[in-house]
């Protein structure tokens, strides 16, 4: 498995895709500040262009996390059936199990990789570009990101896992979608009436991993999920079993599977 791993790094690092995934999360982060700082310049009446809006954006959308870890696993193993990569590996004599493993690995390293140079762009060119503001910091933002880590650990193996279900890629996209947005919308609705589907859509990420702005008396302060007991025990538990029931699944998937 160790010597799998280590082609399936070498393949990436061998990949276009690879680098135009990375500079595309990279650019995406510099543009959000750079924006703010030409407006800031052009505008001298705009109050946005600071770094405490900055870190705001990003603290007001926790489950970004979320979705770049999908994203990452997809576009790393989505199609790596039709490219007979996985062909090539079983011929070898690894088994489905510590490929699967293998892959996880490999798509979390890959996460965090662009994970850290995202994020380090964005607070490099907010700290460069923008006026200081100490109201919300890059430490805020990290916090944020640690507590989302789980979810989004569990989100990665998800999208894993319906990248190998159809050779058409939307397809298990869609379950992915189904699986984090559709349902936890669908239990919200029906728990307005039923309390137990209140409770259960309580703890599902898109519900909890909602951060606001708290206006009472003009206090400006965050609430978030992150920043509550309860919160962090929610994406924890979500993130654990998540990781567990979406890594069984896939790992069935995969067995299954022929190649």
């Amino acid at each position: 498995m160790f010597n799998y791993i280590k082609s399936e790094f070498y393949r990436l690092s061998r990949s276009m895709s690879t680098y135009v995934t990375l500079a595309i999360f990279a650019a995406l982060s510099l543009i959000i500040n750079l924006g703010l700082a030409i407006v800031g310049w052009a505008e001298r009446s705009f109050v946005y262009n600071n770094t405490s809006f900055s870190m705001m954006f990003l603290l007001q959308l926790p489950s970004i996390f979320v979705y770049a870890a999908a994203i990452i696993a997809y576009i790393v193993y989505e199609g790596n059936r039709r490219n007979g990569n996985l062909k090539n590996a079983v011929a070898f004599g690894i088994s489905r199990e510590k490929l699967f493993i293998g892959q996880f690995i490999v798509s979390l390293v890959s996460a965090l990789v662009v994970l850290f140079v995202t994020e380090g762009v964005y607070f490099a060119s907010a700290y460069a570009l923008l006026r200081n503001d100490a109201a919300f910091t890059a430490a805020d933002v990290l916090l944020e990101t640690a507590a989302a880590l789980p979810v989004a650990i569990a989100s990665l193996v998800l999208a894993l896992a319906c990248a190998h279900i159809s050779d058409r890629g939307f397809v298990g996209l869609l379950i992915w979608i189904a699986v984090f947005l559709i349902l936890p919308w669908i239990c919200g609705l029906i728990g307005l009436k039923v309390q137990i589907f209140s409770e259960i859509a309580a703890w599902m990420p898109m519900n909890f991993m909602t951060a606001t702005i708290d206006g009472n008396e003009g206090s400006g302060a965050m609430v978030a999920y992150w920043q509550q007991q309860e919160g962090i025990i929610k994406a924890l538990v979500f993130g654990g079993a998540g990781t567990v029931i979406f890594g069984l699944s896939g790992w069935l998937i995969f067995k299954r599977k022929e190649v």
